[in-house]
């Protein structure tokens, strides 16, 4: 058994949220089980999360 892990990082209005939907998207339907967690830890528009 394989695991991935990805780990999307970068300024808070960038797209990341978009990117790792994108993602889980397509590795679902690649037949992958897909596991995602958001954390928040910058309320400051430009932070680095």
């Amino acid at each position: 058994m394989q695991e991935l892990t990805i780990k999307i990082c970068g300024e808070a209005g960038q797209g990341m949220q978009t990117i790792g939907m994108a993602l889980c998207k397509l590795y679902k339907k690649s037949g992958y089980h897909v596991f995602a967690n958001q954390d928040y830890m910058s309320r400051i528009r430009g932070g680095n999360n």
